[in-house]
């Protein structure tokens, strides 16, 4: 009884695919990308990385900044008057609730 067994595996039949190629990932990613030599050109990370800095210039952190503290200095400040609005609210309606109801009727606009 004679077997013979394949012992010639491929890498799809062990589990492994090409996906696990850096290079294939790129070329899934970025399918415009000529990659025929198998590596990805030196600007392809350049690009990646001036495209990061481009974004970061528009931004304008420079001017955003002192902006931004303008605004959290307003709102502190409206808070704050909105907190004293409502406690002096509440003291006038504490004082007209005691009032007898002849006295309301004067009060009340």
């Amino acid at each position: 009884m004679d077997v013979s067994v394949d012992t010639a595996r491929s890498s799809t039949d062990i589990g492994q695919t090409d996906n696990a190629d850096p290079i294939n990932k790129v070329k899934e990613n970025s399918p415009d990308l000529d990659l025929s030599n198998g590596v990805p050109p030196p600007s392809y990370e350049d690009n990646k990385f001036q495209s990061a800095i481009s974004a970061w210039r528009n931004i304008n952190l420079t001017n955003l900044v002192p902006e931004l503290d303008t605004t959290a200095s307003d709102i502190v400040s409206h808070q704050r008057d909105a907190l004293l609005s409502r406690k002096d609210l509440a003291q006038k309606t504490k004082d007209f609730r005691k009032l007898d109801d002849a006295a309301k009727l004067g009060e009340f606009k």
